[in-house]
Order: structure tokens, then sequence, then C-alpha cells
């Protein structure tokens, strides 16, 4: 379970297995997507999460995960499989 705290800057997030990090929105599309980084140092972070209707009423939840920098490749050997 993720725990969160507010700021000018963004949303500060602690997750399980993962270091602090304040994310800051960069795209939304109402009730569909959206879609936020966290720079740290070494590399960017970018995240998205899209909603789509399915079938019988479900719902059908995508989440991405980018990381440019360079840092990145070591980045995703330890968090790749996350």
């Amino acid at each position: 379970m993720a725990r969160h705290s507010e700021s000018a800057a963004g949303h500060a997030y602690v997750k399980p297995r993962l270091p602090v990090a304040v994310w800051t929105i960069t795209t939304i599309e109402a009730e569909r997507y959206f879609e936020w980084q966290n720079t740290g140092p070494g590399v960017k972070t970018e995240a998205g999460h899209r909603i789509e209707a399915s079938r019988r009423g479900a719902s059908r939840v995508t989440l991405s995960l980018n990381w440019n920098g360079p840092l990145a490749p070591v980045i995703r050997l330890f968090y790749g499989k996350l």
C-alpha cells in the first residue's frame, strides 16, 4: 500500500521496495489517462496510467514505466521486474 503527502512540487509517495519520490503530473486526459514523472540524480522516471472500459462493465488499467538518463540501465536492472 502506498502512502503519500502533497507539496507544491507534486506528491511524495512511499511505496514498498522503492525510495521516496516526488511525482509531478505532466499529462491528464480526464477519466482516461494520466502521466507523471520524477527526476532524480542520473535518471528521469515517467509512469503512465490508462483506464479503459472493457466488456461486461469492467475496466482495464494499463500501466507504463520508462526510465531515461545515464543511470537508467542500472535502475532497470534493480527495478525492471516490479
